[in-house]
């Protein structure tokens, strides 16, 4: 029988626990309505002049880029390869090239970026005063497991990618982050526009996961689609300061992460063991990750050749798996594409079962 299953996380009690997590000496978190809205309040508690230099991943938003030259920064990009990799003595020559205030290392798709493990070589070409930002906004982030690996390193994260809830944290040591939010009447409402979209497009999923008919959870699918694009254009204006709503954050509090990322491990090797046919294909490629970053992906990424990737969409997607291309605009896409599949508490092992038959079942229809 076929069934609809949505990559975007559903079903808040599932990722929540009733037990709250416990604070962090020395670390300081700030709570946004959005990724774009920690970045624009940090920059200019930093003072970070226009016309900086801040220098990008190829892989990477280029809506959050565009809101960043909308800030008036200059941006430089850095290549990835086919793995999202840097090599990080080009990353040296980039920073020394190009000097900039403000340097993104973008974990992808939840996937530690090997210039973390590799930050000998790279981290003495950093000006004191640049800021370090990790992106985390595909992964949830457990504060526990923090390290900051310079002065001005701070991590920024979007619950709306990985769990049920919407808003983005800035973490980072409390020298740095020794400034306030300052909240306005229009940043209030315009978080309680996003906060009724969001509890919309949730029921949406929950409806498109539970319906039988695969023609209506389609429907409410695509209207679930245009609701979050809707959220995600839905641009404050740059003066104003939007912190996230109090009862987001209080239930941010609540996440389960080692439930979590037990899951996402569990349900890893599960794909890992019926996917294997699908390599042998030239139509995908399979992307490389370390089995001890399972747990923080935000989907098992698939990758896809240029050639078939319009004809592959169309089927997944009319056989109720509504994958769609991540990152579709940037730069490292017009080489290659990758779409995720779900992982985390909302699915069970039989959505696994459906995913990796459906996979599997695509070869003959490409031919």
């Amino acid at each position: 029988m076929q069934k609809t299953i949505p990559i975007q996380p559903n079903g808040f009690f599932k990722y929540l626990s009733v037990r709250k997590n416990s604070h962090i000496k020395g670390q300081n978190t700030l709570f946004y309505i959005s990724w774009k809205a920690a970045f624009r309040d940090l920059i200019l508690a930093k003072k970070i002049k226009s016309s900086s230099v801040v220098l990008l991943p190829e892989f990477y938003c280029t809506n959050t880029a565009a809101r960043m030259n909308n800030l008036g920064l200059r941006i430089k990009w850095y290549p990835c390869d086919k793995n999202f990799q840097t090599d990080p003595a080009y990353f040296k020559k980039c920073i020394k090239k190009y000097n900039p205030a403000i340097i993104v290392i973008f974990n992808p798709l939840g996937i530690t970026n090997s210039l973390f493990k590799q930050k000998k070589m790279w981290i003495h070409a950093l000006q004191y005063n640049s800021l370090l930002i990790e992106d985390c906004a595909n992964r949830i982030i457990n504060p526990k497991n923090i390290k900051l690996i310079a002065k001005n390193h701070v991590l920024i994260d979007s619950l709306r990618k990985v769990s049920p809830l919407y808003g983005a944290r800035l973490f980072g040591s409390s020298s740095v982050l020794n400034y306030k939010q300052n909240p306005s009447l229009y940043s209030f409402l315009y978080g309680a526009v996003v906060l009724l979209l969001s509890i919309i497009f949730q029921l949406m999923l929950g409806l498109v996961s539970t319906l039988k008919n695969l023609s209506i959870s389609l429907l409410l699918n695509r209207i679930a689609e245009r609701i979050m694009v809707h959220i995600y254009t839905l641009q404050p204006p740059i003066n104003q300061s939007i912190p996230g709503l109090s009862i987001l954050k209080y239930l941010s509090c609540y996440l389960k992460y080692g439930e979590i990322e037990k899951t996402k491990t569990s349900q890893m090797d599960k794909y890992e063991e019926q996917l294997k046919k699908i390599w042998k294909s030239k139509l995908f490629f399979k992307i490389k990750i370390e089995k001890k970053d399972y747990r923080f992906l935000r989907g098992y990424p698939v990758g896809v050749t240029i050639s078939h990737s319009k004809e592959i969409r169309e089927y997944l997607r009319k056989n109720g798996l509504l994958v769609a291309y991540e990152l579709n605009e940037c730069l490292w896409s017009k080489k290659h594409k990758v779409f995720l599949l779900p992982l985390g508490p909302h699915i069970n092992d039989g959505d696994i079962s459906y995913v990796s038959a459906t996979l599997l079942s695509l070869s003959p229809h490409l031919h």
